[in-house]
């Protein structure tokens, strides 16, 4: 009985070696992006590695302290798991599998020879042998326990999966206007598995089909955490691959694979097709430009800028790269917008005489970003988009003269509430958006007598 108890040690380092293997592909996969032919070399690695250790093992369990060289193998194998779970390349990740290898390896032997030690000479074979078939057990028992059941509980990529998926967008948003593209590229053309987070890891397929589309969020305000996140797990087809904000509680409820601190870990993911940008308006330029020179496709929160000119910069910037850059103006794809333009049908743009808009929204919070000018904040970048949206949409994005405008700035420098005037072609235009907390929220359009016209003079959306 306690040969049997002596060889548990045995068994538990053949065990672990196993599983280092098991874990050593998966991990460079899933966590280091590795290409699949690649990964697959992690266990090539680690069982040479090992196979040297075990050789290194025997030979100097006979010339040093057991104890001491026991200790020198789980301090190798407990640096060499450090450094591959720390490894920022699938390169620094193998270096640190082989160092694990080398370690676990020798672990084994050196329990073997503290038996025969322990047992004397005259009990040594007895003891030797006892030893090596209870950890042997373990050796055995390794692939079962920490093979199939690793790789079946994590979610992995084929070795094309982030191409190809790319290419699969790509022949997509070739084709239409940049708004007819938008409509379908965010709403319906993608297809293939959901993974969500309310899916056990172990329903999840180990392979998503080709067409799948993956996802990494930046950001993780309320938009994204209540509304974004939520539905890109409900659409077919779309895999929520990464997530990154300061706030990692928030993060992780994005429900993403990877949560992570780093927007740059995000916008490097070759497994990322689309980034999606949810911080604060003066961050958007410049995480949409490098999301793009990555080779991403671009969704980025309302506004899209501060500026026109950074607007126009990020726009040659996609033009470029060849990818798609949305601004998540949603109200583009509403009911109601839908309606509107069907009215508009019947309304030649220069048979529109006059619209009004009023878009006021909730105060903010102290110490809200809106409040603060330098990170774009203010009723004008948060709110009047929504509101010139529906106006370029009336008049087929016609770009107008300013009559006049007026501003209330709030105590921090942003301003609460904005009133502009504009002249089009056929018409002229007020806008009021506001951060007042009064809740008003209209647009009307007065049109002209047309001969086609089957609707009221007058429509209101309120």
């Amino acid at each position: 009985m306690p040969l049997i108890v002596f060889g548990c040690p045995g068994a538990l380092a053949y065990l672990v070696e196993n599983a280092w293997q098991s874990w050593g592909a998966v991990h460079m996969e899933t966590t280091l992006n590795a290409s699949a032919g690649l990964s697959s070399t992690a266990p090539a690695v680690f069982a040479s590695a090992a196979a040297s250790g075990r050789f290194a093992g025997n030979a100097l369990a006979r010339r040093f302290d057991p104890v001491r060289l026991l200790s020198a193998g789980a301090l190798m194998a407990g640096v060499g798991t450090l450094v591959a779970a720390t490894a920022d390349t699938p390169w620094i990740g193998l270096v640190g599998i082989a160092v694990a290898g080398l370690g676990t390896s020798v672990c084994a032997p050196t329990v073997i020879s503290l038996a025969g030690a322990w047992a004397g000479p005259e009990r040594r074979g007895a003891a030797v042998s006892t030893v090596t078939t209870v950890a042997y057990v373990g050796f055995l028992v390794g692939p079962g326990r920490s093979g199939a059941g690793v790789v079946a509980d994590v979610p992995t990529h084929g070795p094309d999966r982030g191409g190809r998926g790319r290419e699969a967008v790509s022949r997509r948003v070739e084709h239409g206007s940049h708004r007819a593209i938008g409509e379908q590229a965010i709403g319906e053309q993608v297809n293939g598995h959901l993974t969500g987070p309310g899916r056990p890891s172990s329903q999840r397929p180990a392979q998503p089909p080709v067409g799948t589309v993956g996802w990494g969020l930046i950001g993780a305000g309320g938009i994204a955490t209540d509304s974004v996140g939520p539905a890109l797990h409900t659409v077919a087809g779309s895999l929520v691959r990464a997530a990154a904000s300061t706030d990692m509680a928030r993060t992780r409820a994005l429900g993403a694979e990877i949560a992570c601190s780093s927007y740059e870990q995000v916008r490097q993911d070759p497994q990322v097709d689309v980034v999606y940008v949810s911080l604060h308006n003066s961050a958007h330029m410049k995480w949409c430009a490098d999301a793009l020179s990555a080779g991403k496709h671009v969704l980025c929160e309302k506004p899209l800028a501060m500026t026109a000119s950074e607007v126009a910069d990020m726009a040659d910037l996609a033009a470029s790269t060849g990818k798609l850059l949305v601004e998540a103006m949603w109200v583009r794809w509403h009911p109601r917008m839908r309606e509107l333009r069907g009215i508009l049908g019947h309304v030649a743009p220069a048979g529109v005489r006059r619209v009004d808009i009023v878009f006021e929204g909730p105060e903010p919070s102290p110490g809200n970003y809106r409040l603060a000018p330098v990170l774009g904040g203010g009723a004008l970048l948060d709110l009047g988009c929504y509101a010139m949206a529906a106006v370029l949409e009336v008049f087929d994005w016609e770009i107008p003269t300013v009559l006049g405008a007026e501003l209330r700035r709030g105590p921090g420098g942003a301003d609460a509430s904005t009133r502009a005037e504009l002249q089009f072609a056929g018409g002229t235009v007020s806008v009021h958006v506001a951060l007042t907390g009064c809740g008003d929220q209209r647009l009307r359009i007065d049109a002209g007598p047309q001969p086609r016209r089957s609707h009221p003079p007058a429509s209101e959306l309120a």
